[in-house]
């Protein structure tokens, strides 16, 4: 009789254990507090020589010289550290006039990317604008990360 009690418990806790799910470990931290990050402005200007429309993620001093080059900004820039920094272009791509502008307004680094939050403005009907051609762009440098870039119009 007692080995049967016992017999009963073991099962019982065999059925008990096997039922029971274990939280999966999905690579997830709990911990991860979002945060905004902060960003330096390297350039802003209306008058690029970028025609399309374009958002780039540059990560090497080869592919920010190649994308200054196309800005024709004559900016004299400072050396940017590409082992703790990246930076974020944008372009608006060429306008009929004056009046329209880009611009990077706030960094948000998540779990599992980075929201980069760009605010575009045209001119309204009653703004006195400049009767030219222009491109706009906006070029920030933030924190590395090898997080994905998203990139979130207004």
């Amino acid at each position: 009789m007692i080995k049967n009690i016992i017999a009963m418990l073991l099962l019982g806790m065999l059925l008990v254990t096997s039922c029971t799910q274990v939280p999966q470990d999905n690579g997830a931290n709990q911990n991860f507090q979002e945060k905004e990050l902060y960003f330096e402005n390297i350039d802003k200007d209306p008058y690029g020589y970028i025609n399309y429309k374009s958002q780039r993620v540059i990560k090497t001093s080869e592919d920010f010289n190649e994308v200054w080059g196309q800005t024709g900004s004559l900016k004299l820039l400072e050396e940017i550290d590409f082992s703790k920094d990246i930076v974020i272009a944008v372009f608006q791509g060429q306008k009929p006039t004056g009046g329209y502008s880009i611009e990077i307004y706030k960094i948000i680094e998540r779990e599992n990317k980075i929201d980069v939050f760009i605010r575009e403005r045209s001119p309204g009907l009653n703004d006195i604008v400049t009767m030219a051609l222009t491109s706009p762009y906006h070029v920030v440098k933030t924190q590395k990360s090898d997080k994905p870039v998203e990139f979130n119009i207004e």
